[in-house]
């Protein structure tokens, strides 16, 4: 974004950070949104005069794909696999939904440290309305959006793809459904539930059930590149870091956000955080050093002064 185009802008430059609630916050999620009010700290600076405000986007629409090691509840998860996340209940039983608990949690958790964040929530986003314009987009360039990812892919998944998953209204479940075919006059898509998803204890099976959906108001969601693009699209991200296992993606979404007619955000490439084996740390598998854990040996100002040295170099921490 170029310093006259800063300088007229009335509307806030939004930066985001992006969440999978599909397990607890760790020291990851700290710090990706630490380093994002950083970056967002110093544009004040540089422009005082410009308005910013910080997303903190949960993509709890996103189907879980496997239980965590360190959630109760495990068997009802198991049966509640494929389903997005806010329509799962909650396995400690404190909140209505396996979501809600975790972006609870997510609040609290950066609350205690003074960040000013905005919550969105990928539920009540898709069923309010905000992202039908771009859904509207995607179906218009349907086979643009296809004909950047469907290379990405390998050759198994190459035909079926689509950027839209439909949500089976007879099972619930993301994932298994297989979009059989677009109606962009009507804003509809048909389908049937007949894929399978996941891996021995994880594997779910599709229910069989043929339908016609339409793409608005939360009946759909897109895959993660598109999603991304989606965002980036409607909010008018300007500013979004990622990790360095995210940069074929983010290169995809630009591309995807292009062709909605948007212009994908700056943003940095950072090195990821490893466990004792070497393997990046996982919310969904329920891995990942605390903030609470830092805490017990050490004030949170030199977590801060860790995360600000060296993003792009590798750490070990567990």
């Amino acid at each position: 974004m170029c310093s006259s185009d800063l300088e007229s802008k009335t509307e806030p430059v939004i930066f985001e950070s992006g969440f999978g609630p599909s397990g607890r916050p760790h020291i990851g999620t700290f710090a990706e949104v630490a380093r994002t009010i950083m970056v967002q700290n110093a544009f004040r600076e540089l422009r005082p005069g410009v308005a910013t405000r910080l997303y903190a986007f949960c993509d709890d629409m996103d189907g879980l794909r496997k239980v965590p090691l360190n959630l109760p509840n495990p068997e009802m998860l198991r049966e509640n696999l494929g389903r997005p996340l806010s329509r799962i209940p909650d396995p400690f039983g404190t909140d209505p939904y396996y979501s809600d608990h975790m972006e609870r949690e997510l609040q609290e958790f950066l609350a205690r440290f003074g960040f000013e964040f905005e919550l969105k929530s990928s539920t009540l986003e898709y069923a309010a309305g905000v992202f039908n314009p771009g859904l509207k987009k995607v179906l218009e360039h349907y086979d643009e959006v296809r004909a950047v990812v469907v290379p990405t892919l390998g050759e198994e998944n190459r035909e079926r793809w689509s950027p839209f998953i439909p949500i089976c209204e007879k099972c619930g479940r993301l994932y298994t459904t297989v979009v059989t075919g677009v109606n962009p006059a009507a804003a509809t898509i048909a389908y049937e539930c007949s894929g399978a998803h996941g891996e021995g204890k994880n594997r779910v099976e599709g229910c069989g059930h043929r339908g016609e959906t339409s793409v608005f108001d939360g009946r759909v969601k897109v895959g993660w590149k598109v999603d991304w693009a989606l965002r980036w699209f409607t909010y008018d991200v300007r500013y979004e870091m990622y990790g360095k296992d995210l940069i074929d993606s983010a290169r995809l979404s630009g591309k995807i956000t292009r062709i909605l007619g948007g212009t994908p955000p700056a943003g940095m490439v950072y090195e990821l955080f490893l466990d004792e084996s070497g393997k990046k740390i996982s919310k969904s598998v329920g891995e990942g050093l605390t903030v609470d854990s830092w805490m017990t040996y050490a004030p949170i100002e030199s977590l801060l002064y860790y995360l600000y040295q060296n993003p792009k170099k590798q750490r070990r921490l567990y």
